[in-house]
């Protein structure tokens, strides 16, 4: 049976899901373990007095991100002897960047989410990446923050649009065989293009999975484990070619490692090795 997790927020709840996702991937059950129950915009003593109440008749996890100082304080002076556990998971850190930053947080919930120049921004990079999916578009590449290309089911999609709901104007280019890939592609600033390489057997589950899912047919070339296995070497060696392409293996990262390090690539991101 599952457990019940609140998620509780006087935004959205988005953060709260994300931290306790990435949580739960270190359990066996992981997500399948627990039923998460949003409980937005709760922003009232009284909402957090019935939150408390509905949490204490299935002696619940309460995970809350509280901006306002008073909810935070509310909740836990109201949670004292009830039959339930609770997270917070903004007070602690915003805290201790008042104290790093000797400046006191404005506590307005939802700032994550205003419509300011970066949200337009996202929404730019979003209408101009679905517009370069799959090979469109070739014609204004040189306007774009990264190029992907790679064989068919190398994720180039799903990571395009995750780079684009951080802001980068993304396309990506399918690699054929025996299809030349676009002069405009092949004199872009190499800094710009991401070669995405993949184990074969990876590669072959990978279509096999999207023709069940699909059911329709494609020419037996596409998961036939010889020509799978040449489509790969040949792009490989393109990629040799044109040594200044930066070539990302997809084989067993996720969407979210391989985004951080296209953007670190980039110099969009700050990291260090330790």
């Amino acid at each position: 049976m599952k457990k019940p997790v609140f998620l509780v927020s006087d935004a959205t709840g988005d953060t709260a899901e994300k931290v306790l996702r990435a949580c739960l991937v270190q359990f066996d059950l992981g997500d399948h373990a627990v039923d998460m129950i949003r409980v937005p915009r709760t922003r009232t003593l009284e909402q957090v007095q019935r939150l408390i109440e509905e949490a204490s008749k299935v002696r619940g996890l309460v995970v809350f991100t509280f901006v306002q100082k008073n909810l935070r304080e509310a909740f836990v002076t109201l949670a004292k002897g009830k039959p339930i556990l609770y997270a917070d998971l903004m007070g602690s850190m915003l805290s201790t960047l008042r104290d790093y930053l000797h400046e006191e947080p404005e506590q307005k919930a939802g700032l994550l989410y205003r419509m300011d120049n970066h949200y337009f921004d996202r929404i730019n990079a979003i209408e101009f990446t679905i517009a370069h999916d799959d090979g469109a578009g070739v014609e204004s590449l040189d306007e774009t923050d990264a190029v992907l290309v790679g064989p068919s089911r190398t994720s180039k999609t799903p990571l395009s649009m995750y780079l684009a709901c951080l802001g980068m104007k993304t396309a990506n280019v399918p690699y054929v065989p025996e299809v030349p890939l676009s002069e405009k592609l092949l004199t872009l600033d190499p800094k710009k293009v991401f070669a995405l390489t993949i184990a074969v057997e990876i590669l072959i589950e990978r279509r096999k999975a999207r023709v069940m899912a699909r059911a329709y047919t494609l020419p037996r070339e596409y998961v036939d484990p010889e020509r799978v296995t040449s489509e790969v070497h040949e792009f490989e060696e393109i990629c040799r070619r044109h040594r200044r392409w930066r070539m990302l293996d997809v084989t067993h990262k996720s969407i979210e490692e391989l985004a951080f390090e296209i953007r670190s690539a980039l110099g969009m991101v700050r990291s260090v090795r330790v």
